[in-house]
């Protein structure tokens, strides 16, 4: 059974959009509309005596009004133009539909577009120069469609047949939410909050394309859990092979991550081949590394088995490597193909991991969310909510900073003094409960500079304490903390940055406070046992 919603088929011309819609809207014995053609029909002249008298702004007008009639409705399939989704405004206007972008070689396009009626936007004596730019031109926005299939070597009814089993395979993935991520000028990834993905992952695999050959790098931990995800993919037509590490903190470094790629090496993996990472924030760091690097990269799909993972780490494309100096300091962006988050991993968890996740959901209401604060004061959610929530600050922040090169700073709340923590405590101190800590020194250093009021300390001070998240550290030594931030990676040009808090809300990248209130600040929090 296909869901109502519409199915939109766009991509370059010559790509087949128009053939393979009517082939699906037969199919599933629904409206067809091409909306070229709908345009000709509605403003009675073809595309191209349009064009030919300057009127692409009324072509591209028409487009608009047409597509926001059609977001109106259901059921529906849908041919667009090549160019009809090239604005962020067209394509937010069918993002709830199933949206699919064709693609093919230069060299397909070219033999494919040379006997075609003449185009508007191609010169036939220039045929190949032409497709090239606009290919060049439009691969940043066709960039923003996330599902996406090669033509090159599939018949129209092949690349249906394609499409509807994706869509299919999504309606029995069992997807209560979702929510799209669309790092700046690179392609967009799904998140989807599922159910039983144990036994339905194969199904989430199959909607977004994903590779038929799987690597499962999965936490030793979860030995019972990862031979069951293998085996139901390995029932649905994936040749899977699983790697198992120890997935502590301390493990999280070179030396692991080269025995990782030693492994893909000796089981012949592929560039063919996808990762999963199954497991918590170490596991999806590491595997997200190996990922990136093992013959200059494979797709990744991360599984997050802890609250920490959901909520945060899984999410946006960074992965670290631990030295001995410091945290994080070896690493790359690697966005995965998809995250699946499944809250039904998490009700095996000890309270103390949940408590180390809900630290960063505490950040993330500080950050851009005051509903999800009240609704933690409260004790007045579910987890499903509690996750979502969470994936909305985060998406909406990678959007606009894919790299962190000004607001995604932001996200690093409390992990600046919390990795210093972390380091100096050699990993005692949990990756949460440091950035609980964290967020207590940012603002009580916020205090000092007169930037931030003490009632807004005691509201992070109780939603910590309410959490069963710590408030003071004791044996530490504020030297050791203060070297360990020298190396922190949001320092340049020996300018070093801190993110606090002014409100709720509302935070700030400040520049070499003076080193008397840093230290204040975290002296505020430590003891020494007698």
């Amino acid at each position: 059974m296909i869901c109502k919603q519409n199915i939109v088929i766009t991509g370059f011309m010559g790509t087949g959009k128009s053939t393979v819609a009517v082939l699906i809207a037969r199919k599933f014995n629904r409206p067809f509309i091409d909306t070229d053609q709908e345009i000709e029909k509605r403003l009675g002249t073809s595309i191209n005596d349009i064009f030919s008298r300057g009127q692409e702004q009324l072509f591209r007008e028409s487009e608009r009004v047409l597509l926001k009639e059609l977001s109106e409705q259901t059921n529906l399939v849908i041919a667009t133009g090549g160019g009809t989704l090239l604005s962020r405004s067209s394509l937010q206007l069918l993002e709830q539909s199933s949206l699919f972008c064709l693609d093919a070689s230069v060299d397909n396009l070219v033999q494919r577009l040379y006997n075609c009626a003449s185009r508007p936007l191609l010169n036939h004596d220039n045929l190949r120069y032409d497709i090239e730019n606009l290919l060049d031109d439009r691969r940043c926005n066709y960039q923003r469609i996330d599902q996406h299939i090669s033509t090159d070597h599939l018949s129209p009814e092949e690349i249906a047949t394609t499409i509807i089993n994706r869509i299919e395979a999504r309606n029995k993935a069992q997807i209560t939410r979702s929510i799209k991520v669309q790092p700046r000028d690179l392609p967009p990834y799904p998140i989807f909050i599922a159910k039983d993905v144990l036994n339905r992952s194969a199904h989430l695999f199959k909607s977004i394309g994903a590779s038929l050959e799987q690597v499962i790098i999965a936490d030793s931990n979860l030995q019972e859990q990862s031979e069951k995800l293998r085996t139901h993919l390995l029932n649905h037509g994936f040749k899977t092979k699983l790697l198992s590490i120890d997935a502590q903190e301390s493990e999280k470094t070179l030396v692991s991550a080269e025995i990782l790629l030693r492994q893909l090496a000796e089981i012949r993996c592929s560039r063919a081949s996808s990762i999963i990472a199954f497991g918590g924030g170490v596991v999806g760091d590491i595997g997200a590394f190996v990922a990136a690097t093992y013959m200059r990269g494979l797709s990744i799909v991360q599984i997050p088995t802890t609250l920490l993972a959901m909520v945060d780490s899984s999410i946006g494309g960074k992965c670290g490597l631990n030295l001995q100096q410091s945290k994080n300091l070896i690493g790359v962006f690697k966005h995965p193909q998809a995250v699946i988050i499944d809250p039904c991993l998490l009700y095996s968890l000890p309270q103390q991991e949940v408590s180390a996740g809900l630290a960063e959901v505490i950040k993330h209401g500080l950050i851009g969310d005051e509903e999800l604060l009240c609704m933690l004061e409260a004790d007045a959610y579910n987890i499903e909510e509690l996750i979502f929530r969470n994936l909305c600050v985060k998406a909406k922040i990678v959007a606009a900073d894919s790299f962190e090169k000004d607001q995604r700073m932001l996200l690093n709340f409390g992990h600046t003094f919390g990795h210093a923590f972390e380091s100096v405590s050699q990993h005692r101190i949990k990756h949460g409960p440091a950035v609980g800590l964290g967020m207590l020194v940012a603002t009580r250093l916020a205090i000092l500079m007169n930037q931030a009021s003490e009632k807004l300390y005691i509201r992070i001070e109780n939603l910590l304490t309410k959490h069963k998240l710590p408030i003071s550290l004791n044996n530490i030594l504020i030297d050791d903390v203060l070297s360990a931030l020298e190396l922190d990676k949001k320092h340049s040009q020996n300018n070093k940055h801190f993110i606090i808090p002014l409100a709720a809300q509302q935070l700030k990248i400040i520049t070499n406070p003076p080193e008397i209130l840093i230290r204040k600040a975290i002296e505020s929090i430590l003891y020494q046992d007698s």
